[in-house]
């Protein structure tokens, strides 16, 4: 009978699941896709978003850095912001990113909400899946592991330099190709967030922990947690590449 209920809970709940992040991350997409666009995106047009959201994702970990983590002071972490900002305004990527992103460059370090942080950091995400799709990376990593955005940010032209090269020479993996990841990525949401219906922790936050949710220790815990995390915004940014829409 608690297989049952169980099952269940996981249709009913998997509805409403994490509707709290679902909602801010198609948010920020909407924002971010041209007006009237209903075909998949161009070549260049996803170059030019893979460089707008590796800037934001940058601005994200500068924030973690600074203020999170210390590895890098307020001042030398504004300084770097200040150039990330110059160099999409110069480069004209400020406009491939939606609302919220701007807002994330726009804002001093220190500046972020500890959510807005977390909401950011998760972006690198939806770059690896960019970065596939114009075999800038060679794979999508499981599903369990979160990526490496230092890792990414090395196949991005660097802050300051020209942009012409990589949206000129840019090409797409075949379509169906991308079809096949946006059903995997399905699959594991699906599955991630039955998993996380079942975990005590997973049942009481977000799908996006925020550190006001739970500490630190509490969240290294929830892995089911984390996979819906990772799986949204895959599956989100393949949604994009398939259909030019979310």
């Amino acid at each position: 009978m608690r297989i049952l209920e169980l099952v269940i809970l996981a249709i009913v709940a998997g509805l409403s699941f994490g509707a709290f992040v679902a909602s801010r991350v198609a948010r920020r997409r909407r924002e971010a896709i041209e007006p009237g666009e209903i075909a998949p995106p161009t070549p260049d047009r996803v170059a030019i978003r893979a460089l707008a959201l590796g800037a934001a994702c940058g601005r994200a970990h500068l924030e973690v850095g600074a203020v999170n983590e210390g590895v890098v002071s307020r001042e030398e972490a504004e300084g770097y912001r200040a150039q990330i900002l110059a160099w999409v305004k110069r480069e004209g990527l400020l406009e491939h990113l939606s609302e919220p992103e701007q807002e994330w460059l726009s804002t001093p370090i220190g500046g972020l909400s500890p959510e807005d942080t977390f909401d950011a950091s998760w972006c690198s995400e939806s770059l690896l899946v960019l970065l596939w799709a114009l075999r800038s990376v060679e794979s999508i990593p499981p599903y369990d592991s979160e990526v490496r955005t230092g890792e990414l940010m090395e196949k991005l032209p660097p802050v300051g330099a020209s942009t012409e090269a990589f949206i000129r020479d840019a090409g797409l993996r075949d379509l169906r190709e991308i079809d096949l990841a946006l059903e995997e990525a399905e699959g594991r949401l699906t599955r991630a967030k039955g998993a996380a219906l079942a975990d005590d922790v997973a049942r009481r936050v977000p799908a996006h922990p925020s550190p006001s949710d739970f500490d630190w220790t509490e969240r290294g815990l929830s892995q089911s947690t984390r996979m819906v995390s990772i799986a949204r915004e895959r599956r989100e940014a393949l949604r994009w590449l398939t259909t030019g829409s979310i």
